[in-house]
């Protein structure tokens, strides 16, 4: 069914840009579950599948079977509206070939998202591919998105109604307002083409009387020939496509590509398509360009006021009325145009006059009120067929009206009200033609000073009491502070900015006895004195005579190992730490009374003589002073450092074994340690070739690989380093 209410929509549509930001869909969301049956018909041309509702219009997009090559007519306008598509009517796989007749209805609201990385060839649209089939009488407002990456040639066709259409096709008095986005992307060093338009990607086929209002964009990846095409109308037109009286009004814009091509109606056109009487509004679309690349013969752009204007379309022989008349297919009157306040409109699209009427009901979004005024946010989403001239306002009835504004444009504000009052606001908008109705009534009660908060409670402490309040009237105005009075309502404590329960009181002498109360402020005023609440501070008791230290317990397990001279002793704390912590340990070596000193649970004793046996106590020390001495650990005989020598000989096998290099190492000190042995091979200087060894407890250790050609090797154990041996090739 046609409304009237669209009228803003079409007309103004294209004034409009729609960003058309990409996002990842996999799957349908939020569409309706697809209908078992049509509303009727045999999808015959005389007796065509007949759809009403959006489940029987999903059932189309998955008919891709039994469906596509039939015909279908639309019976009322169809509301998708929170639906969105990832797959569309017609694909590459399977074209749509039958009949769509909108039969002057829209299908709105639908979002259609395909992203892809399995297809080269990627077709988007709420018709994807139309292939020997046709669209009439057919309006589409939504958004259209196509992605198509991956390997390979990609190629993404798309538009506002039809992604690609062949020669065999005809679009006839339709238009699309949707915004359109499309990306071609091949990861790998082959061609990636994009053809976006408003409403045909590609086509090759006729589009007729027929009009786009959407921005379409355009962009194309990868690594090496980056093609992108976009059109007000049409991303490219091929060889065979013809277009007569068709126009455009979006903002066609692209991203990246090696050629691209940007035009008002086709962004590429080829050197044997057709156009006659093709029109595009510079203004609106920020294109001075009618194609990217190729001929302009049968293409003007015009501005908007002159888009407008009846006499540029008549001039143009285009089948247009000024005014609006009936829609009769086989009539001699196709167009209707609101000579200078709109541009032309299929005449289908109303079912009555258009052009003069006043406007519609507009909607106050939202209240803000103040003290004495109140900011009244809206929309006019129905200026009529001409601009507004002015707003209307009424308060409380439709009575006593504010006609004195001439502003058009939201937020408006009212003045001279009364505080804490409540009030009811209307409005209406004015254009050539007449007032429009008022809209719903909207209520909202200007502010007031806060009303007095309540204290809950009150905790005192020795010199703090705190503070608990509810502050719920604010008067409908945010809280700016809260006020605190002691004992009387002279002194007041305002430094504060706290609106929130509790509250501190401070500076307060132990043992005495207060009053305190409270009041709130807001932008408007400060509210009167809470009751006041009784506390009295509490006198805190006599200190606690502390108890007498206790020092830590001995430390534990007390370990020791000789060295030159010396003796390394290790431990475990104390058990009990006493009454502080262990700050430092003693340990002491016995005979002699050398000791060392350490924050940790070890340290070495120094000045010793080799050859005597030592055993080692500790003792820890905490802020209560010395713990008893450990029990002494084993007794140990310090002993001189044994010097660390290294020699390595080597030697390659005899017979079946020429192939294998065998080393040999002894050392002195070195038992049980790892060692690093370096091989120079074939004369190459740097780096060298390591391998790692162990010392046995005798000393020696022996390595061997097999190797033909001739080494040059040496060992290293720490900073200890060997001779260099040379063992000749084989």
């Amino acid at each position: 069914m046609r409304r009237i209410a669209l009228v803003v929509g079409t007309l103004l549509a294209g004034l409009l840009v729609v960003p058309a930001t990409p996002h990842m869909a996999i799957a349908d969301t939020g569409c309706p579950v697809a209908a078992g049956s049509y509303d009727s018909g045999s999808g015959t041309s005389g007796d065509p599948y007949r759809i009403a509702t959006p489940a029987q219009l999903q059932l189309l997009r998955d008919d891709s079977i039994s469906g596509w090559n039939k015909d279908y007519l639309l019976t009322g306008d169809i509301d998708m509206t929170g639906c969105a598509w990832s797959r569309t009517i017609g694909t590459d796989q399977t074209a749509f070939s039958g009949t769509l007749d909108g039969g002057g209805n829209v299908i709105s609201g639908l979002t259609i998202e395909v992203i892809s990385s399995s297809r080269n060839n990627l077709y988007v649209g709420l018709i994807g591919f139309l292939q020997g089939g046709t669209v009439t009488r057919l309006g589409f407002r939504g958004s259209v998105l196509g992605n198509n990456t991956g390997s390979g040639v990609r190629t993404a066709y798309v538009g506002g109604l039809v992604g690609r259409a062949e020669s065999n096709t005809t679009i006839s008095y339709s238009f699309s307002t949707a915004g359109v986005s499309a990306n071609a992307t091949s990861s790998d060093l082959n061609t990636s083409i994009t053809r976006a338009g408003g409403l045909v990607g590609y086509s090759t086929g006729t589009v007729t009387d027929s009009y786009s209002t959407g921005s379409p964009y355009g962009t194309s990846g990868g690594y090496v020939s980056r093609e992108v095409a976009v059109g007000g109308l049409q991303g490219a037109a091929g060889n065979s496509s013809s277009a007569t009286r068709v126009y455009s009004t979006g903002q066609p814009t692209t991203g990246t590509g090696n050629t691209i091509y940007v035009g008002g109606i086709a962004g590429d056109r080829q050197g044997a398509a057709s156009a006659t009487s093709n029109l595009w509004d510079t203004t609106s679309s920020g294109t001075a360009s009618a194609v990217g690349n190729g001929s302009t013969t049968g293409m003007t752009g015009k501005t908007t006021v002159q888009m407008q204007t009846y006499t540029t379309f008549s001039n143009e022989s285009w089948p247009i009325v000024n005014g609006w008349q009936a829609f009769d297919p086989g009539a001699s009157k196709v167009w209707g145009i609101c000579d200078g306040s709109t541009r032309p409109f299929l005449l289908w699209e109303y079912d009555s006059d258009a052009c003069s009427r006043p406007p519609g009901t507009p909607t106050i979004t939202s209240s803000s009120p103040s003290g004495t005024t109140a900011s009244l946010a809206f929309t006019v989403t129905d200026p009529g067929s001409s601009a507004l001239t002015r707003l209307e306002f009424a308060l409380d009835d439709t009575t006593t009206v504010d006609d004195s504004t001439t502003n058009t444009s939201s937020p408006y504000v009212l003045t001279n009200l009364q505080p804490a009052t409540p009030y009811v606001v209307y409005m209406r908008a004015v254009n050539a033609f007449g007032s429009g109705p008022w809209s719903s009534a909207r209520s909202f009660t200007t502010l007031r000073a806060p009303g007095a908060p309540t204290i809950t409670g009150v905790t005192p402490a020795n010199t703090t009491a705190t503070v608990a309040f509810t502050a719920d009237d604010t008067g409908g105005a945010a809280l700016t502070r809260l006020e605190f009075a002691l004992d009387d309502t002279t002194t007041v404590d305002d430094s504060t900015a706290v609106i929130s329960s509790p509250y501190t009181l401070s500076n307060l002498t132990p043992g005495t006895t207060h009053a305190v109360y409270i009041r709130a402020v807001n932008a408007y005023g400060t509210s009167p004195w809470s009751a006041p609440s009784s506390f009295t501070t509490l006198t805190p008791p006599a200190p606690p005579v502390p108890p007498a230290p206790v020092v830590p317990s001995a430390p534990l397990g007390v370990r020791a190992a000789p060295g030159d001279a010396s003796v390394t002793a290790s431990w475990s704390a104390p058990a009990s730490p006493g009454s502080f912590p262990v700050t430092n340990y003693q340990a002491t070596a016995s005979p002699g009374g050398r000791s060392c000193m350490t924050t940790s649970t070890s340290c070495t004793i120094a000045g010793l003589r080799n050859g005597t046996a030592y055993t080692v106590t500790v003792r820890a020390l905490s802020g209560a002073g010395w713990s008893a001495a450990s029990a002494p650990s084993d007794a140990v005989v310090p002993r001189a450092a044994e010097v660390m020598s290294l020699t390595i000989t080597g030697s390659r096998g005899s017979g079946d074994e020429r192939s294998v290099i065998r080393v040999r190492g002894t050392s002195t000190g070195a038992v049980g340690i790892r060692a690093t042995l370096w091989l120079s091979i074939g004369g190459r200087k740097a780096p060298p070739t390591s391998a790692t060894v162990l010392f046995k407890d005798d000393g020696t250790f022996a390595w061997s690989r097999r190797l033909n050609r001739a080494a040059v090797i040496y060992a290293e154990a720490g900073a200890i380093r060997s001779n260099t041996i040379t063992i000749p090739a084989r």
